[in-house]
């Protein structure tokens, strides 16, 4: 990702942001441009623009209403991968601003989100997991999660704190979440870009299940306890749940890691498998080791190369229905493979002969399901 903006088509750039040192784009022709060719496509083609292709770069746009949100990236980045990352910034902005039909012009003031937007784009570069939009989770046996599970609903008495309005998160993953996942992942997002660190509580007015609502961050001894409280609700009219909650939860024998644990290769698949993606698609589990050891140069290149197999890949199989395929290209193999509600991603070296990737891509989808079921 080079630049992001977000236009008004009154004429307005209403925000901004440049990444990785990246030549800042002048903002006004930004905006005279995508006006002129959307008036000139609809008037020629009655049709939206969607993508503009040039030689070394792509702009990739999506209409929310009155404004456009415009991704200026490499040409080797995946459409399919560009168009979800705007998707999720249009999901923060809702969750923060409200609905799109209620924005007006001057309404987003982003200003104060660079740090999220810039973690946003930042995720899908770094973590392979990011590109399929779910999110991590720590194992716990079922039994455990079931009980946690039914802690977290009696925090939801239905007037301070709506239904299906809790989770608890361990450093970046989650332990258990009663969210919906577009919320479940928009506050791990935000939680990831802005951790609590010292700070024992953060709140912040947020718009979610129609209707707006007080989010509350509480750091805990086992992580950071959300809940979505009714708007009016401060902090103290939940105090007395959460030191409940906490201590049932300290005397619960519920052995859940102090620390978030590590997702090990070695548990899945062997060593000539770089690095994988397994997504849970009904659920949005994810999950995804760190990449094989190597220099950093190593790393940066085995995500690149990540990349560019994920996004021809997603394009394949969404335009040929396909369910499975393999590809390979400049030392590495690659396996892509979809079945029922999950689908599975996997980067190997080019010592796995090709022939063996489908067998090997299913040992690891089932020892993923085995540990994770």
């Amino acid at each position: 990702m080079h630049n992001f903006f977000i236009l008004h088509k009154s004429g307005e750039c209403v925000y901004a942001r440049s990444f990785g040192g990246a030549t800042s784009l002048d903002q006004s022709l930004i905006t005279g441009f995508f006006s002129s060719v959307s008036t000139f496509t609809q008037a020629l083609a009655r049709e939206e623009l969607r993508e503009i292709t040039l030689e070394h770069a792509r702009f990739v746009y999506r209409e929310i209403n009155q404004f456009v949100f415009v991704a200026h990236c490499a040409i080797e980045d995946a459409v399919a991968v560009v168009n979800n990352q705007l998707a999720d910034v249009q999901h923060l902005c809702q969750l923060f601003f409200g609905p799109a039909s209620l924005w007006s012009d001057g309404f987003l003031q982003l200003d104060g989100f660079d740090d999220v937007i810039d973690a946003m784009f930042r995720r899908i570069s770094e973590e392979p997991a990011a590109l399929v939009r779910g999110y991590q989770q720590v194992f716990i046996d079922q039994e455990h999660r079931d009980r946690l599970d039914g802690m977290l609903a009696s925090l939801e008495d239905g007037e301070l704190v709506s239904g299906m309005s809790t989770m608890l998160v361990l450093g970046n993953s989650v332990l258990h979440t009663r969210l919906p996942l577009i919320e479940t992942r928009l506050i791990l997002m935000y939680l990831h870009a802005r951790p609590l660190g010292e700070m024992a509580l953060r709140q912040s007015p947020v718009h979610t299940q129609n209707a707006w609502h007080n989010l509350q961050l509480i750091q805990l001894q086992a992580g950071v306890l959300v809940l979505m409280t009714s708007a009016k609700a401060a902090f103290r009219h939940a105090a007395g749940m959460v030191r409940a909650f906490e201590s049932n939860l300290v005397g619960s024998s519920l052995n859940l890691p102090a620390e978030e644990p590590p997702v090990l290769m070695r548990h899945f698949a062997t060593r000539d498998t770089v690095t994988f993606v397994f997504h849970n698609i009904r659920s949005g589990v994810v999950v995804s080791p760190e990449l094989r050891a190597g220099s950093p140069e190593e790393k940066k290149q085995h995500r690149r190369a990540f990349w560019w197999f994920f996004g021809e890949a997603s394009k394949l199989l969404s335009e040929a229905g396909l369910t499975e395929l393999s590809m390979a290209k400049d030392g590495y193999r690659f396996h892509a493979r979809l079945d029922g509600i999950q689908e599975m991603y996997v980067l190997y070296s080019d010592q796995v002969r090709g022939d063996a990737m489908e067998k090997l891509s299913a040992e690891v989808s089932r020892k993923v399901a085995l540990r994770y079921s």
